[in-house]
């Protein structure tokens, strides 16, 4: 959220952020889409199901990214959707506190495959949710009262051909 403040404020000619964005205002470019999934560690029953909705995370310990963060207002939008408000035990500035509390089986998270692999624990699960769409979508936005200069248009193509190469598996992440 500060990194689309500071852009809303005219710093820098360029950003990255997560979520939906005012086409009105900005050029968007989607990067990459990952379905965000809840994170439960093996010994809780919610490990044993091949998807979870929402309403799973009623009155279960919720360690989360704070609001600072899209992914925290996606949930409390659903959960809102769903007319509870979750427990959150915790909000943090970064997955690994999550991580790290869901190991030691002291509630549940949510998260993306790539930072699941990155982070590499032992003893944890991650679980789709089938209720609805649940999406972190890296974008590229620039302002649309701005011409997008060659310097910008060769960074994107860089963008664009750096995250091609992850998926074709040329480089991992």
């Amino acid at each position: 959220m500060q990194a689309e403040r500071l852009f809303a404020e005219n710093e820098g000619n360029v950003a990255f952020s997560i979520g939906e964005f005012d086409e009105e205002l900005y050029h968007v470019v989607p990067l990459e889409t990952f379905p965000i999934k809840l994170l439960v560690n093996e010994q809780d029953p919610l490990s044993e199901q091949e998807s979870v909705t929402i309403e799973d995370l009623k009155n279960r310990p919720l360690y989360i990214e704070s609001s600072q963060f899209a992914i925290y207002h996606l949930i409390m939008k659903k959960c809102e959707e769903a007319g509870f408000q979750p427990d959150i035990a915790f909000q943090t500035s970064g997955f690994s506190l999550c991580h790290k509390m869901v190991k030691e089986n002291k509630g549940i998270s949510v998260t993306v495959d790539f930072v699941f692999d990155d982070m590499k624990e032992q003893g944890l699960r991650l679980i789709p949710f089938s209720d609805d769409v649940y999406e972190w979508k890296a974008c590229m936005i620039t302002r649309k009262e701005e011409a997008e200069n060659e310097a910008v248009q060769c960074f994107l193509q860089f963008i664009q051909e750096w995250i091609g190469k992850i998926k074709s598996g040329e480089i991992i992440r």
